[in-house]
Order: structure tokens, then sequence, then C-alpha cells
């Protein structure tokens, strides 16, 4: 109502999170028992703003790169392009600590810490480093299950095509894992890539066919 008095009716009785959120990025989050007599006071907090550049190694700017950042209050950031002189901003953010990354076609992803706080612009600057490719094939997966498989690797990411192959780009030097997932199934597999140097691209093979792994327990009756 005009007073900022609610009502939330019909609930089942147990803890409910209740989050309130104003136009100019305002925000509140409160845990409340449902059916409690104490009534819940909602305060909201002023959003902030994350802004900075986005880097090569060399120092130049890196225009056309994508920024987005999630919280600790499962609060995933709208992603923003950096325009040409790498500068980003992100406005109307909830205070709190922000993990920021930065990506671009043909480099590996980059990270960054930022403190939001209410008013505040916080800034944060990323290098981009240029990275390697990983090929291989997904194997073992029908034809409708391979439309909806994904391929992850140190924060690369892909689809394969419809014979399974893929290529992975902007992978860090280096080995790491390299992982296919198929949803809602949950289906996964995993292998270990390596990329050696930027004109060597690793390879794997992620069979489905193969060695599929059951998880759970076992409870006597």
């Amino acid at each position: 109502s005009d007073d900022g008095a609610f009502r939330i009716s019909g609930l089942e009785p147990g803890p409910y999170v209740l989050a309130a959120s104003s136009e100019d990025g305002a925000t509140a989050r409160e845990v409340a028992e449902a059916g409690a007599e104490e009534p819940v006071e909602l305060r909201l907090e002023g959003g902030g703003t994350i802004a900075g550049r986005v880097l090569d190694e060399d120092g130049a700017p890196v225009g056309g790169a994508m920024v987005s950042g999630f919280g600790g209050r499962d609060v995933q950031l709208e992603p923003v392009q950096t325009d040409a002189a790498g500068a980003f901003s992100i406005s109307r953010v909830a205070p709190g600590q922000y993990r920021v990354w930065a990506s671009a076609e043909g480099w590996a992803q980059a990270q960054a810490q930022a403190t939001v706080e209410s008013g505040r612009t916080a800034t944060a600057e990323l290098t981009l480093r240029r990275g390697g490719t990983v090929t291989g094939r997904v194997l073992g997966l029908p034809a409708a299950e391979l439309g909806r498989c994904q391929v992850f690797s140190r924060g690369a990411r892909t689809q394969p095509a419809p014979d399974g192959s893929f290529t992975l780009a902007g992978v860090p030097l280096g080995r790491g894992e390299v992982a296919a997932f198929v949803m809602p199934e949950g289906k996964r597999r995993t292998a270990t890539g390596e990329v050696e140097a930027l004109d060597r691209p690793g390879a794997v093979e992620l069979d489905f066919g193969h060695g599929a792994r059951l998880f759970g327990s076992v409870q006597r009756r």
C-alpha cells in the first residue's frame, strides 16, 4: 500500500525469504516465519555501480567484450558490453560482494572482485589474455540429446555440431578439465585437456557410451 504495508496470505507454516526492490535499484531481503505474530520490516538499501575497463595483455582496450558477475545472495548481474575504450558500467547493483568476469572471442576469461556499497561506484579492471583452443568430439549421444549438450572448459563454452565435433576457443594455457553436460537429464562426462601453446590446440574425446557412473547410496532394508 501507499504506507509500505503488505500482507501475503495462504502460506504454509515455515520460513520464507522475503525480498523487495524499487525502480532505482534499492533492495531488501529478510527471512521470516509464516504465522509469526511480529510483523516483518524490510528496509530498502540503495544500489551502487560497478564500473571499470577491460584491457589486453599490452594494456590496450578491448571493445565489445561481455562483462557480467555474480553476487553472494544469488544475484546475477545483467551482462553489459564494453565500448571502444574498453569501458563498462553496471548500475543499480545491490550492495555486497561480487565476482565480475569479462570474456571475448579468442581470449581467456578474466575475473575480478568488487565490493558494492550503497550510492557508491566500485571499480574493477580486468585483463584478458590470449587463449588457445581445445578441439574434440562428443560420442554416444542420440541426436536429440546432442542438441541439448554444452561443452565447457575454464570459462569457455560451446555446443557440439550435429556430428559431435566441437571447438572451444579462448581456453587458458595449461591443463584443465573439459566437461560436457546434457540438460535437463543432468548427464555429464569429463576429460583432461591441455593447451600447450596458442598455435597448438588440445584434443579430447567425451564418450557418453562408455564408463557411465551411477551416484547415490545403498541402504539395507
